[in-house]
C-alpha cells in the first residue's frame, strides 16, 4: 500500500511579493489539524470544543499543556486552569491559601475563547506540520525541490513552491507515494 501524502499551501506565507509554498504532510496528520481547527473556530462552548475535538484529543492536550507547565485539570464537567506540578499540589496550595475555587474554574458550558488555549497563540498547537516533513520525505527530493526557512520561533523545516507540483508530484509517486493537493477544509 502506498502511503499517501497531501500537499497544501502555507496560508501564513503567501503574500503578493512571494510566490505560494505548501507543505507535504501524511493523510491523517492533515485531517487531524483540520479536525482540531474546525473545533477552534466553531465550538461556543468548552463542551463543544471537547465534542469537536478527534477523539482523546482533548486528553492529550491536557497531558501535553501538563508538560510544559500551565495545566488544565479535568474533573466531570469543569475544567480547571492552574500552573504548578500536579493538580492535587494545585488543589492543595488553593485550600491553603484560602483562594475561592471559582476563580480557576471553567464550566463546561462556558464560553470558548479561542486564545485561552494553550500554546494557540504561540502557534505551537495545532500541531505544526512543517518540521514533520523531514522525517518521510527523502533528502534529495528537499534538496532539490524544497527551501530551508527557520524561524525563531518554529524552528526550521521545508517549504515547496506550489509552480512545481506536477514536477514534485511526479517525483514522489515515483518512488511509491500517493500525492494529491488539498485545500483546508474548513
Amino acid at each position: 500500500m502506498k502511503t499517501k501524502l497531501v500537499f497544501r499551501l502555507r496560508e501564513t506565507c503567501c503574500s503578493e511579493d512571494r510566490e505560494p509554498v505548501g507543505l507535504f504532510a501524511h493523510e491523517d496528520r492533515i485531517a487531524l489539524v483540520d479536525q482540531i481547527w474546525f473545533a477552534i473556530n466553531n465550538a461556543k462552548t468548552w463542551r463543544e470544543f471537547r465534542a469537536l475535538l478527534p477523539e482523546g484529543e482533548f486528553e492529550s492536550l491536557l497531558i501535553w499543556d501538563c508538560n510544559m507547565g500551565e495545566h488544565i485539570y479535568r474533573d466531570g464537567e469543569h475544567y480547571f486552569f492552574f500552573r504548578g506540578e500536579t493538580a492535587d499540589a494545585f488543589l492543595e496550595s488553593i485550600v491553603e491559601a484560602d483562594q475561592d475555587m471559582d476563580d480557576y474554574v471553567v464550566n463546561a458550558d462556558d464560553s470558548l475563547d479561542p486564545l485561552s488555549l494553550p500554546a494557540v497563540c504561540d502557534g505551537d498547537y495545532p500541531p505544526f506540520l512543517e518540521p514533520e516533513q523531514g522525517r518521510f520525505l527523502p533528502r534529495d527530493f528537499c534538496d532539490t525541490y524544497g527551501a530551508w526557512v527557520s524561524s525563531f520561533n518554529s524552528g526550521s523545516w521545508w517549504e515547496f513552491p506550489l509552480s512545481r507540483f506536477a514536477e514534485m508530484k511526479a517525483d514522489l509517486e515515483s518512488r511509491g507515494f500517493e500525492v494529491v493537493h488539498q485545500s483546508r477544509r474548513d
